[in-house]
C-alpha cells in the first residue's frame, strides 16, 4: 500500500508539473497575442499582473522538485522489483515445462521399447572386450534398426489389400503378416549375429540371406518382403560383431605367442644351465688330470720327460677350452636369469587404461602373474608383454620414471600401477633398443563372462 501511495504521489507530482508547463505556454501565447493586437499599455499591464498572479498560484501548488524526484525513483524501483518477480515466475514455469516434457519422453520411450521387444529386437550385450569404436558403431546400427521398427518399415508390403471391400481390414491383415515377417527375420538374424566368429563369418552372412529369401518366398503372394535397408543394417551389425570376434581371436593368439616365447626362453635357460654344469665338470676333470700329469712329470726319468710334457700341454689346452666353455655357459645362464619386465592389466579390478609394470626373476615369470591373480583380486591379470632383458631392474626403473606422474598411488612407490597405454610403453621399449611386441587387447574372459551372466539374470528377472 505504501508503494502504491508513493506511486500515486509521483504521478500527481508529474501531473502538476505538466499543468504548470501548460499554463506557462498559455500565458506566453496570450502575451504574444496582446502584443500583436497592440493593446494599450494599461490593459496590457493589468493583464500581465493577472497572469503573474496565476503563475504564482500555480507555482505554490506545485510539489518541491526533490519530492518529485524521490517519488519517481521509488516508482522506478517498484517497477524493477515487479519485473524481477515476473521473470522468476517465468523461469519456474519453463523449468516445470521441461520436467514435464522429460517425463513424457520417458513414458514414450518405455512404450516404444516394449513395442520393439514384441517384434523380437534384442539389444546386444557385449560378452568380450570390444574397442570403443566397435561399441559405438554397433550402438549406432542398433539405433537405426530401432527407428525402422518404430516406424513399422522393417518389413514392407507392395500390394494394397482390401477385404470384403474394406481397406481397413486389409491393413489389419497385412499388419499381422508384416509383424510376423519382422519377428522371424530378427530371430534368424540375431541368432546368426550371436554365433558369428572369426572363422564362420561368410556362413552367417549366408544364413541371414537365406532367412530373408525364405520369408519372402512364403509371403510372396501377399507382397510382403523385408526392407532392403533393414537387411543391410542387420548385415552391418553382423560384420561389426565379426570384427569384434576377430579382435578377440587376435588377442588370444598374441597371448599364446607370449606364452610360447616364455617357453622358448625357459628352454634356453635350461640348456644354458646344463651346458654350464657340463663345462664345470669337464674343467674339473681336466684340471685333475693336469695335476696328475705334472706330478708324474716331477717323478719321471729324463727319458720320459718329453712324453709327459706333451701330455701336460694337451691337458692345458683342454683346460683352457673347458674354461672358455664354462665362461660362455655362465654368460648364457646369466642372460636367461637376467629377469623379465612384465606389462599386465586387470580390467575387471582396475578398469580400462590401467597397467601394472613390474619385474620378476622367477625361472617361470608367469608364476608371478598367477600370484598377482590370487584371491585378493576378483579377476585374473592379462599379460600384454613379458620383456626379457639383461638388466630388468634398470628397465623397470626407466619405465616407472617415464610414467611417474601417471601412477595411481603417488604415495607408495611399490604400487606399480599406472594410467598409461600399451602404445606409449611400446614406444619407449623401442627407444631402448628392445625388439619386443606388446599385445594391445586383453582377453578379460572371466570379466565378460560374468557380465553376460549378470545381464542374462536381469533379463530373466524382468521377463
Amino acid at each position: 500500500m505504501i508503494y502504491f501511495l508513493a506511486f500515486i504521489a509521483a504521478v500527481a507530482a508529474v501531473g502538476l508539473g505538466a499543468a504548470f508547463l501548460f499554463t506557462l505556454q498559455k500565458l506566453k501565447s496570450e502575451k504574444r497575442e496582446l502584443e500583436s493586437n497592440r493593446m494599450d499599455q494599461r490593459v496590457l499591464s493589468q493583464r500581465s499582473k493577472g497572469l503573474e498572479a496565476e503563475l504564482r498560484e500555480a507555482r505554490s501548488k506545485m510539489a518541491p522538485a526533490d519530492q518529485i524526484e524521490a517519488a519517481a525513483s521509488e516508482a522506478a524501483r517498484l517497477r524493477k522489483e515487479a519485473e524481477r518477480k515476473i521473470s522468476e515466475i517465468d523461469n519456474v514455469i519453463q523449468q516445470r515445462k521441461a520436467e514435464l516434457l522429460a517425463l513424457d519422453r520417458q513414458v514414450k520411450i518405455s512404450s516404444e521399447d516394449k513395442a520393439i521387444a514384441e517384434l523380437g529386437f534384442i539389444r546386444r550385450n557385449f560378452t568380450y572386450e570390444d574397442p570403443a569404436a566397435y561399441q559405438r558403431a554397433i550402438g549406432d546400427v542398433e539405433d537405426k534398426l530401432a527407428e525402422f521398427l518404430k516406424s513399422g518399415k522393417a518389413a514392407i508390403c507392395t500390394i494394397n489389400w482390401t477385404i470384403e471391400g474394406s481397406g481397413k481390414k486389409g491393413d489389419q491383415m497385412i499388419g499381422k503378416l508384416l509383424k510376423l515377417a519382422t519377428r522371424t527375420f530378427n530371430a534368424d538374424a540375431d541368432s546368426a549375429i550371436s554365433r558369428v566368429k572369426w572363422n564362420n563369418y561368410e556362413a552367417m552372412v549366408g544364413r541371414i540371406h537365406k532367412s530373408e529369401d525364405a520369408i519372402e518366398k512364403t509371403l510372396e503372394k501377399w507382397g510382403v518382403k523385408i526392407n532392403d535397408d533393414y537387411r543391410k543394417l542387420k548385415l552391418a551389425e553382423l560384420h561389426l560383431t565379426f570384427e569384434q570376434a576377430e579382435v578377440i581371436q587376435r588377442s588370444r593368439e598374441e597371448q599364446r605367442d607370449i606364452r610360447e616365447q616364455q617357453r622358448e626362453e625357459d628352454k634356453a635357460r635350461r640348456e644354458a644351465e646344463l651346458a654350464q654344469r657340463e663345462a664345470e665338470r669337464e674343467e674339473r676333470r681336466v684340471g685333475t688330470a693336469l695335476e696328475k700329469a705334472k706330478k708324474e712329470l716331477a717323478e719321471s726319468h729324463s727319458a720320459d720327460m718329453t712324453k709327459h710334457l706333451e701330455r701336460i700341454r694337451a691337458l692345458e689346452e683342454q683346460l683352457a677350452t673347458a674354461a672358455e666353455s664354462r665362461q660362455r655357459a655362465v654368460s648364457m645362464a646369466e642372460l636367461t636369469k637376467r629377469g623379465h619386465v612384465y606389462i599386465a592389466s586387470n580390467l575387471g579390478s582396475f578398469g580400462p587404461g590401467v597397467l601394472k609394470i613390474g619385474m620378476t626373476r622367477r625361472l617361470d615369470p608367469m608364476d608371478r602373474i598367477w600370484e598377482l591373480s590370487d584371491a585378493s583380486v576378483p579377476f585374473d591379470f592379462d599379460v600384454h608383454g613379458m620383456i626379457s632383458t639383461d638388466d630388468a631392474p634398470a628397465l623397470e626403473a626407466k619405465l616407472h620414471k617415464s610414467f611417474d606422474d601417471r601412477r595411481l598411488n603417488l604415495v607408495n612407490q611399490r604400487k606399480e600401477f599406472f594410467r598409461v597405454t600399451i602404445q606409449e610403453i611400446q614406444g619407449l621399449v623401442i627407444e631402448y633398443g628392445l625388439d619386443v611386441k606388446l599385445t594391445l587387447a586383453a582377453e578379460a574372459k572371466e570379466l565378460y563372462e560374468s557380465e553376460a551372466l549378470r545381464t542374462q539374470g536381469k533379463a530373466v528377472g524382468m521377463s
